[in-house]
């Protein structure tokens, strides 16, 4: 199967590094895209954070025992991970607003409520889905699934931090399984505890809100793989016109065909010959150097956002056309995440410099302040030297370092000589003694003195 001109061009024009026209070749190569994009500019929403809106909550609301195919590994989960990057008040919760209404559906799906927690614990994730039945005298209570998809939600990601940095947190061990679609919770002698959510049985989507310079709570995650399974798109739009955009007409998009009956078991997307043979020669790359890096999860996050684009499109097939879209996706996160981590270094590099410089100040605070000490020192003993001592006589160099505190004549004995030479409270004379040349010093009258005599 070939690629759809319309598509054909966004890779075109990436080529040629023409990139707002890549853009536009972008909204432009579906209906349903350039809805978004019209729909989102109309309500004053940024078209990519809508986007990414829309194919979280579109996604979370298909059912989990639709997957993909086990083209690496088992078969893997639909869940979709989603960052919304900008300021506080740049608008992620504008973007998950509009995506409420940008679609229409029938009115089995406009009705039914998409469970929108906001994501806390490992242990409140598992919560979502599980129960526990009421115990009665002749039964103990029974774990139940109440619940199988809901889009969890973080308006501020510095909520992470602070669930995270608690001792014993499980967030992200329980985020890392969720994108695969594993089982969820630990086991526990406690069944409150104990609750396990079964592997293929729940949708789970996320959606964050991230500012630029908090988001290292994810970034620093890398080793586990975190950071990977998130899609990164920016909630601000450079080419938001001045005028107003007009809100286009409603969008139906039908997904009833994804509904499963209950005895229904696992369920596959197909994906094209080309695309597996993509993804499995990018694994076996892995596979020979051991390395997998800040993209390890990268074609598994492509393939999903490329099964987001099929169901907006009303099917369970992946085309190359899909692939192509959810490339140019990935391209705009990792352009994203790499402008993330370029702030994150600048600012921690600034915050280096204030401290050298702070520490630089206090340091020379420091250094004065105990040269200072030395000083006064120095002349203390100094004026030691002038009370020992009598004013017209000679004295040796030994006699006058025993003038000192034996402590202070190693420290202290040859500058405050020299002070007192300075200060002409002492004269250095040369005398000769069997051959040798050595000094004596005359203590000389201080004004003081003189002023006593007067």
């Amino acid at each position: 199967m070939t690629i759809n001109p319309k598509v054909a061009r966004i890779r075109a024009a990436l080529d040629d590094y023409r990139f707002e026209e890549a853009e536009n070749a972008f909204w432009a190569s579906r209906p349903i895209l350039q809805h978004i994009h019209d729909f989102a500019q109309s309500r004053l929403a940024a078209p990519y954070s809508t986007m990414l809106a829309v194919m979280l909550r579109e996604v979370a609301m298909i059912d989990p025992r639709w997957v993909l195919p086990p083209i690496v590994g088992s078969h893997a989960s639909l869940n979709l991970f989603g960052i919304y990057v900008g300021e506080s008040g740049g608008g992620k919760g504008i973007s998950e607003a509009v995506a409420r209404e940008v679609l229409t559906h029938n009115e089995i799906v406009n009705a039914y409520e998409l469970p929108n927690p906001t994501l806390g614990s490992g242990e409140g994730i598992v919560a979502q889905y599980m129960r526990l039945t009421k115990p009665t005298k002749d039964a103990a209570a029974v774990p139940f699934q109440y619940n199988d998809r809901a889009l969890f939600s973080a308006a501020e990601i510095d909520t992470l931090s602070a669930v995270t940095s608690r001792s014993g947190a499980t967030l992200f061990p329980e985020l890392c399984k969720a994108f695969s679609g594993e089982t969820l919770g630990h086991s526990h002698a406690a069944a409150e505890k104990g609750l396990l959510v079964p592997r293929h049985k729940y949708r789970m989507n996320v959606g964050i809100g991230a500012q630029p310079t908090r988001s290292n709570v994810i970034l620093q995650q890398i080793d586990s793989g975190l950071p990977q399974r998130f899609v990164w798109l920016p909630t601000h739009d450079m080419y938001m016109p001045d005028h107003d955009v007009t809100e286009p007409e409603p969008f139906y998009l039908n997904t009833l065909a994804f509904e499963l009956g209950p005895e229904e078991g696992l369920r596959e997307f197909t994906v094209d010959p080309a695309i597996c043979a993509e993804i499995r020669a990018a694994r076996k790359a892995v596979v020979r150097s051991g390395k997998g890096g800040i993209d390890s999860h990268k074609q598994l996050t492509k393939l999903k956002v490329a099964a987001a684009f099929a169901i907006l499109d009303e099917r369970n097939e992946i085309t190359l056309d899909d692939w192509a879209l959810a490339e140019y996706v990935i391209y705009r996160s990792d352009r994203t995440r790499e402008a993330i981590q370029e702030t994150i270094e600048k600012a921690e590099l600034e915050e280096a410099k204030s401290k050298a410089e702070k520490r630089g100040k206090a340091e020379g605070i420091t250094a004065k302040a105990r040269i200072e000490e030395e000083q006064s020192a120095v002349t203390m003993q100094a004026a030691k030297l002038v009370r020992q001592t009598v004013a017209g006589n000679e004295y040796t160099g030994s006699e006058l370092r025993k003038k000192l505190a034996m402590n202070d004549r190693e420290p202290y004995y040859d500058r405050a000589v020299a002070l007192a030479l300075e200060q002409g409270l002492f004269k250095e004379i040369p005398v000769r003694s069997q051959g040798q040349v050595g000094k004596r010093y005359v203590r000389l009258t201080t004004a003081q003195e003189r002023g006593e005599h007067d």
